[in-house]
Order: structure tokens, then C-alpha cells, then sequence
């Protein structure tokens, strides 16, 4: 499973910020979901790149006022050279991976369980093609634990499963236009397999009972070998489904301050947290044909050391792996991150994670970021934000990327898509015009050629010498 090193050329775009909106309360949840009790990366970003660990296995093969398009006239120009065109005209096929150039290079977005529920299989595809989207990811296991396809599992039977008998025909709809469509697996934040099996879940030393969150939500332990085969059976699901690609999110140790209290039944003597999550791996990339991917906490990038308490060491888990989203929300960082609304720090942070995860693990995987796709937490929130996001992504050296809004909504997205769309077309034409034009200057030099020639004997024509047109160049800066 490798991919190639793609080296863009990019132009940076600098474009006036917006004005603070406040938040909703689904993107507040949303990011505090997500989010986690990070480390500063910003001297890490600015020293020395972390070296692959001693002894860890070798890869095997992510209403504010707003600018308008009229008031940004450099984005024609610019943005072009962040486009899918560009990038996949830039390299071939990498060699002996699943990952398939479409993969690599999706511009996609986050479709939540309500939003799919409401939309027949042809409103969706429409919405994400208007949108500009070539890539969705889809949950088949949500936040909740709840298997959306099916309720035939063996460990997800009847209610609340299988809810979402339609996912097959919306899965096929949308694979029959071109779009790339990704499952998302929660893994081990499972509130009902929690309830359902609670010899399993993680236990809370203080109260004697279930450990909870901060949303008062259960886990499932890590080391669970139950879970594992809970997690392979919904992948395999999901690729029978017709998924181009399995993606696992929550893959990973609960991090909140009263994780502390945690205690792990399942857990055997000397078992690091790293090598359960790598078991899991494992066990999913042996069990399935299509790409596999994870989500990771941003900070993984920069503090390896630290990644220790959510299992996320990423030179352990890469064997197994296709596809590396970090999750770059600037919602996720310390609070001098999002208080502080330069967009060159939103840069610096997207821009360095996606490089420093690539000169980690080489070329055998696939970089592609999650990017920030709510207002909460980003003071300039506003066109000039996303488009800051995308320019960073690929200026790190990553071809796709996904957006993430926990209800579905990409208004500026697709604004930004669609100047992008414009600034390529734009490109293109005026390249295919070059080309014609040099093409008749040709035909009409060799037609006054040959029609010269025919009228001048040859001895007669004076001799020219080859570096006529050179000298009289040179002669010419003197």
C-alpha cells in the first residue's frame, strides 16, 4: 500500500480575513467531539523534524462578511495550480498501492447520518455535484455505535440498526456519476456496544462503574478482541456495500482529563497501546480488498511522544494503512491557535502537519488532511479561511483533502470550489489558445519557407551560420 511523493507548485494567496461570527451549538459539539487536549506544535513546526522511532516497523509499501470572487483577482491565477487536474497530471499511479488516483485525489466532504436520511440517493448527488465535490464520506457506524446499512451483525442485531436501508442504492448512485464514496467506521467511542457488553467497556476506578466522557458517552476498551471483530465485520459490510474506500475514526485511547481514571479489562501484561490499535489494523487491512485510512488527532504530527496516550504512533501503524487524514481543525489546537486569528498560523499548522507525517513515513502513504469546515473557534471564519486551508494542504505536499461540518452544510466550500473550477477552465483555455496560436505562427513560417525556396535556386541563398541568432542576441545586452 504506497503512495508516490508529489511535489506542487504552489502560490500562496493572500486574501483579507472576515469578522468573528459566534457559534452554533452543533459546531460546538461537533469540534469538542473531536477535539483534544493538544500539545503546542509550534516549536516543533519550527525545529528540527521528528525521525522515525528506533525499532518501529517500516511502511509497507484528513453570518460573516465574506469576499466574493469579484474582489480577489489573483485567485483566477492562482488557485488553478491547487486544482485535482493539475495534481493528478503531476505523477503516475504509486506503485503496489489500493489507493487509486481518485483516492488521492478527493475533494470531498463529511455527509452526516440526518442529511442522507432526508435526501433521496438523486437529491444527494446533485447536491454534492452542484457543491463540487468529487468525494463523500458516509457513516456505517456513527457516533452513537449505531450500524446504519444493517442490523444482521453478529454483534449489531435489530434495533437501533440498520436505519439506513437505502445506503446501498445511495452508495451506487453516486459511484455511477464519478463520486467517490469513503465509509466511515467509528471505532471504540460505542455507547450502545458499551451498554450491550459492559464485561468490554472501559471501567472507571473512582465511581466503580462505566467510564464516561465528556459527553457522558461510554468506550469500548481498546483491547477488546470482540470490538475488533465488531469493527472487521461492519468494514467487510461496507465494502460489500460497494465503498471505494473504509475509513476508521475514534481508532484510538480516550485522552480527556478523567481518562485518568480509566481501567482497561481487556488489556494483557505488557501490551502497548500503539499494538492494540495496530491489531486492529491489522485485522481490518487483512480482511478487506479496498484502501484503508484512519483519522488521527492533528498532534501526532509534531509530538510523537505524546501520541503514546491516544495508541496514535503512526510509524506502528502505517504497515497497515493506505490513507492518513490528520485532523488540522485550527478549533482542535491550544487556545493562542484560534485566539489568535492570523492566517498564517492556520497555515503553518495544516501546512506542517501534512509535511512532517510525509517525512515521517516516506512515500508508502497517503497524506490527506482534514480541514475545518465550521465556524466555531475561527475568529476569521470567512471565503478567505478555506481557501487558506486548501493552499496550506497542498503546499505540505497532500493532492486531496475532505471538509468537515457535523451537519452538512459547505456554502463557502463551494464557493471556493467553484472559482477553483473556474480559475482551471480558465487556465486551460488560455493554454489550448497559446498552443493554436504557435502552431499557425509555425505553419506560416514553413509555408513562406517552402515558397522561398521554390522561387531561389540553392547555391544562390546566402549561407546562414547556426548561431547567428544567439550572437545577435548577445550583441544585443552589450
Amino acid at each position: 500500500m504506497r503512495a508516490s511523493r508529489y511535489n506542487l507548485i504552489v502560490v500562496s494567496l493572500m486574501i483579507s480575513i472576515s469578522s468573528f461570527a459566534s457559534p452554533t451549538d452543533v459546531e460546538k459539539k461537533d469540534a469538542k467531539m473531536k477535539a483534544s487536549q493538544n500539545s503546542d506544535p509550534a516549536s516543533a513546526s519550527s525545529g528540527k523534524t521528528t525521525s522515525q522511532s528506533a525499532g518501529a516497523p517500516m511502511s509497507k509499501k484528513k453570518p460573516a462578511a465574506e469576499a466574493t470572487s469579484a474582489e480577489l483577482p489573483d485567485l483566477v491565477v492562482k488557485a488553478s495550480l491547487a486544482t485535482a487536474a493539475d495534481a493528478a497530471k503531476a505523477v503516475s499511479d504509486p506503485p503496489g498501492s489500493e489507493m487509486t488516483p481518485r483516492g488521492i485525489d478527493v475533494r470531498g466532504v463529511y455527509m452526516p447520518v440526518g442529511k442522507i436520511s432526508t435526501l433521496t440517493p438523486g437529491e444527494m448527488l446533485r447536491e454534492l455535484k452542484d457543491m463540487g465535490a468529487n468525494g463523500v464520506v458516509l457513516d456505517v457506524k456513527d457516533d452513537m455505535g449505531r450500524v446504519t446499512f444493517t442490523n444482521h451483525l453478529p454483534y449489531a442485531r435489530g434495533y437501533p440498526h440498520g436505519f439506513l436501508r437505502k445506503l446501498k442504492k445511495v452508495v451506487h448512485t453516486l459511484q455511477d456519476h464519478g463520486i467517490y464514496v469513503i465509509a466511515r467506521v467509528v471505532c471504540f467511542k460505542d455507547n450502545w456496544f458499551a451498554t450491550r457488553y459492559g464485561s468490554l467497556a472501559i471501567q472507571d476506578i473512582k465511581t466503580q462503574g462505566k467510564w464516561r466522557d465528556l459527553h457522558n458517552q461510554k468506550w469500548v476498551d481498546p483491547h477488546s478482541q470482540q470490538m475488533r471483530d465488531h469493527i472487521v465485520s461492519v468494514a467487510k459490510g461496507a465494502e460489500e456495500l460497494g465503498f471505494d474506500e473504509i475509513q476508521l475514526d475514534y481508532v484510538r485511547f480516550p485522552v480527556e482529563p478523567t481518562a485518568r481514571n480509566a481501567r482497561f479489562p481487556m488489556k494483557k501484561a505488557g501490551t502497548q497501546r500503539y499494538e492494540a490499535i495496530a491489531e486492529l489494523l491489522r485485522q481490518v487491512d487483512a480482511a478487506i480488498s479496498r484502501p484503508l485510512s484512519i483519522d488521527v488527532f492533528g498532534l501526532t504530527a509534531y509530538h510523537p511522544e505524546e501520541s503514546e496516550l491516544l495508541g496514535q504512533r503512526l510509524e506502528f501503524l502505517a504497515p497497515h494503512l493506505d490513507a492518513i487524514s490528520p485532523m488540522v481543525y485550527l478549533a482542535n489546537w491550544p487556545a493562542k491557535y484560534w485566539e489568535n486569528p492570523k492566517p498564517e498560523r492556520t497555515h503553518q499548522v495544516i501546512k506542517g502537519a501534512c509535511r512532517k507525517i510525509r517525512e515521517r513515513l516516506g512515500d508508502a502513504i497517503v497524506v490527506r488532511p482534514l480541514l475545518q469546515g465550521f465556524r466555531w473557534r475561527a475568529e476569521n471564519w470567512g471565503y478567505s479561511f478555506v481557501v487558506n486551508q486548501i493552499e496550506a494542504a497542498v503546499g505540505g505536499g497532500s493532492r486531496g483533502y475532505l471538509f468537515w461540518n457535523a451537519r452538512g452544510q459547505y456554502r463557502l466550500v463551494k464557493q471556493v470550489w467553484a472559482d477553483m473550477d473556474k480559475a482551471a477552465a480558465e487556465k486551460a483555455q488560455i493554454e489550448t489558445l497559446a498552443k493554436e496560436t504557435d502552431e499557425e505562427a509555425s505553419e506560416k513560417v514553413n509555408d513562406e519557407t517552402d515558397s522561398s525556396a521554390k522561387l531561389t535556386p540553392e547555391s544562390s541563398r546566402p549561407k546562414i551560420k547556426r548561431n547567428s541568432v544567439r550572437e545577435q542576441m548577445e550583441a544585443s545586452l552589450i
